[in-house]
């Protein structure tokens, strides 16, 4: 039962079970006056509380019956607040439910944030997620500390933004009905990060540790002991370490390196990691494990030997991508990194993270303000997670720079995480690098978000590819591109730009580059562009000079589009040439487009 229903059914029976005012006889006649009196007020209250007590039965919140169990029931209700609703037997009929308000128009300027600039840690955050045009109906309680204002310009918001509620992500176009998810996280045994991080510790360098010690010749001696195989990417590292003369050393072991494609790492290689490099931690600048086949063993052990109690504190770059790590053992190597405060990047994309692996990563970022790049694409995660990851992304103390969250398990067909991505990029003035290619976006969402992105200086690369974008979505992203938009890369490919020969949406964005004077490069590959859209497309270039790589190769090419992009390649004049991913011969008077082998981005 709602809260809704819950008061509604408190007032009758508080009304019922009222307090009765007692009236002294002093005189026969007086008394009889006052029997009289008390009479009629008792068979009004009688009728009243007999009237209540029906529909407290009704609701399941008092007896039918007395006045007395009417007011224990209204006592219980007044004293309990919330807990009304969870009090009735199985047995008791539900009560109606409360007729929906109607929902204010909406106002798509309005950006809130987060109460706090950091959660404590292992808290476990409610994340409302309001639905776009949706059809189903849920309970939204509102927020005391909900606020319509404007923040105003960006360089503004992120100061504003933490004095909003922490779920308070105001409304937008065409909703419905708020959909609330309740995200609990993972508990992680640090409740406050800085007061449980070690503090610095002078341990030499790296030169001094080989000076009493040959790592080198321990880890093979480690490996031999144990019966397992040594690793030749390991051992190469140790020895360029030695060789560079430097004051820290690295590790690097990609799994999908041809020398070891098929000797892996596995969780008992931890257990010789853990033996010979846990006291040369302290001196560990790179570690690279990407592609292996560590669990959640593997990597808690790890994480025991190598990261905890000060032992990362020189780590700067780490990568566990392509393994097999669930949310245990993202639990407990999110507990140690929180104590590496040098560590600028970490990557472990393409793990089975799920929804709670993910929230652990979003909790570790809260309190992660040196880190500058995450890489998160493909970790299973949901649309709590990326609502979490925009939340986190408010706070003004955080310095993440690239942020990397595609391919998400999105089964909703609302954009909810859209426009909650785009109101944090509204007021973000760190970010500058977001990848959301695989996140179901459609005109739109991407609608939704260009509408925050006019207001960003500072976002240099946006990553859409495969998603739904249409014509109409095109058209809306040329309106960013003709504004004074810092963007220097925009990715499109594997979108619905020209379905069905649709010249529109690619003509929008041609005309778009007539007017910016930032994009460097635009890619546009499988999109189904027809010939008049590339051709439109090529008009724009030719009297372009700021564009200095574009990507079109897989689309619907015809002569006359070939000839006019062969005559942009071969134009000598060019402030700055044109870089393509194909090339165009002519072979019998026809022009023939061909796919360039070493084509790169500018």
């Amino acid at each position: 039962m709602s809260e809704e229903a819950g008061d509604a059914t408190m007032l009758p029976a508080a009304a019922a079970g009222g307090e009765v005012e007692e009236h002294p006889t002093t005189s026969p006649d007086a008394a009889e006056e006052a029997a009289a009196t008390s009479g009629e007020a008792t068979g009004e209250a009688g009728g009243e509380g007999g009237e209540a007590g029906e529909a407290a039965a009704e609701g399941g919140d008092a007896p039918a019956g007395g006045d007395d169990g009417a007011a224990e029931a209204s006592a219980e209700n007044v004293e309990g607040g919330d807990e009304v609703g969870d009090g009735f037997d199985e047995g008791d009929p539900p009560a109606a439910p409360p007729e929906e308000e109607d929902i204010p128009p909406p106002n798509p300027d309005m950006a809130e944030g987060p109460t706090e600039g950091v959660a404590p840690l292992g808290e476990a955050p409610v994340i409302e997620i309001e639905a776009a045009g949706g059809t189903d109906h849920h309970h939204h309680h509102h927020h005391p500390d909900d606020d319509d204002d404007d923040p105003g310009p960006a360089s503004e918001a992120p100061q504003q933004a933490s004095e909003a509620g922490p779920n308070s992500f105001g409304a937008f176009s065409d909703v419905e009905q708020p959909l609330a998810y309740e995200a609990q996280v993972p508990s992680l045994n640090i409740v406050d990060a800085d007061a449980t991080q070690v503090p610095m510790m002078d341990m030499g360098t790296f030169q001094d540790y080989l000076a009493t010690t040959d790592i080198a010749q321990d880890y093979e001696n480690a490996c031999k002991q144990s019966g397992r195989k040594v690793n030749v990417l390991i051992r190469r590292s140790l020895h360029e370490s030695i060789q560079a003369g430097k004051d820290t050393f690295f590790l690097e072991a990609p799994g999908n390196h041809k020398l070891v494609f098929t000797c892996r790492l596995g969780d008992a290689d931890m257990t010789v990691f853990s033996k010979v490099f846990s006291p040369a931690a302290y001196h560990l600048q790179r570690l690279d494990l990407s592609h292996n086949l560590l669990s959640d063993d593997g990597v808690r052990l790890l994480a025991q030997s190598l990261l905890h109690n000060g032992r990362g504190q020189k780590l700067k770059a780490l990568s566990l991508r392509s393994n097999d790590i669930g949310p245990s053992g993202s639990a407990a190597l999110c507990e140690a990194l929180v104590q590496c405060r040098s560590l600028l990047r970490f990557d472990i994309s393409h793990n089975p993270l799920g929804r709670d692996g993910g929230l652990v990563v979003v909790e570790y970022l809260r309190h992660a303000p040196s880190l500058l790049e995450l890489f998160m694409q493909d970790t299973e995660a949901d649309i709590v997670v990326l609502v979490a990851i925009a939340e986190a992304l408010w706070n003004p103390q955080l310095n993440l720079k690239v942020c990397n969250i595609e391919n998400p398990r999105i089964q909703t067909l609302q954009e909810d995480h859209t426009v909650h991505l785009g109101r944090m990029l509204r007021v973000n003035t760190r970010l500058s690098e977001i990848y959301l290619g695989k996140v179901k976006m459609r005109d739109e969402g991407v609608r939704q978000l260009v509408s925050f992105l006019l207001e960003n200086k500072t976002l240099r690369i946006l990553d859409l590819r495969c998603n739904e974008l249409g014509a109409d979505g095109a058209k809306h992203l040329a309106v960013l591109l003709s504004s004074d938009c810092q963007l220097s890369h925009l990715y499109l490919s594997a979108n619905k730009i020209g379905e069905k020969c649709n010249v529109s949406g690619a003509a929008a964005l041609a005309d778009s580059l007539l007017h910016n004077r930032m994009l460097k490069h635009l890619d546009l590959n499988h999109n189904s562009l027809c010939g008049p859209a590339l051709k439109a497309i090529a008009d724009a270039v030719e009297q372009t000079s700021m564009l200095e790589s574009i990507a079109l190769f897989h689309n619907q090419w015809d002569q006359p589009s070939s000839y006019k992009f062969r005559q942009i390649l071969q134009d000598h004049a060019r402030i700055i040439p044109l870089k393509a991913d194909f090339i165009t011969s002519e072979v019998d008077l026809r022009v023939e487009v061909c796919k360039a082998a070493d084509f790169s981005p500018a």
